[in-house]
């Protein structure tokens, strides 16, 4: 059997439009340069039946900078997670992140079910060493530059450890998406004079302050908003 290989794992039967926008999304991508990234292929996964007309109609049927992975199930926007994972191990999104997992692609694009998605890649590919929960992160356009802002849903009861590392997560991607080399770590509140806010908020500034060598941030750089 001939191996697979690919750059990204994309789940092209997740979302609210079904597979022909993601494909249509994926040929803006691959025109603007994504091909370029990696001689590895996209790696589409879904169902045959529905993939194959989406790539003819935007041309990248014979595309060698894709390649088809066949998922007979689709995890439903309104299902259940935790049911989704253990009932439908066929689905795109699992398939995706089996695909992941195994080496055979180094991400997962998913436009589908958020808590299915979280928790499969929870299960399947675990939080980095030191990180208890992923987060959902989100880039904000502003008026000087873009800044990330987490989390943005994933888990709506956060202690000041998770807010921690949810600096920690979010500083970084700043730096290797954003190309911000000394992020500022803003820790949203009712105010930005120190003291506001309850206690898990000040427990969390107090932290940040001691993480901020780590982060590589000055003292002055840690601040509440």
């Amino acid at each position: 059997m001939e191996a697979i290989k690919g750059s990204l794992a994309l789940d092209a039967m997740g979302g609210d439009m079904g597979p022909l926008e993601v494909v249509e999304g994926l040929k803006i991508a691959l025109n603007n340069g994504a091909g370029k990234l990696t001689q590895d292929p996209i790696l589409v996964v879904g169902r045959e039946d529905e993939l194959i007309p989406a790539l003819r109609s935007v041309g990248l049927q014979d595309d060698p900078r894709v390649r088809v992975i066949h998922a007979e199930e689709v995890i439903g926007m309104d299902e259940k997670p935790m049911n989704a994972l253990k009932k439908k191990k066929g689905s795109s999104m699992l398939v995706a992140l089996d695909l992941v997992k195994a080496g055979d692609a180094k991400a997962i694009l998913s436009c589908g079910n958020t808590g299915s998605l979280m928790g499969g890649g929870t299960i399947k590919l675990r939080p980095l060493d030191g990180i208890e929960r992923p987060a959902l992160a989100t880039i904000i356009p502003s008026l000087k530059q873009p800044f990330v802002l987490l989390d943005a849903g994933a888990n709506p009861e956060s202690t000041p450890t998770h807010l921690m590392q949810n600096a920690i997560l979010g500083s970084n991607f700043a730096r290797a998406v954003l190309a911000i080399p000394k992020p500022r770590v803003g820790l949203l509140t009712i105010g930005t004079e120190e003291g506001k806010g309850g206690e898990r908020i000040q427990e969390t500034h107090r932290l940040l302050k001691e993480i901020g060598d780590v982060l590589e941030l000055s003292e002055s750089r840690v601040c509440q908003i």
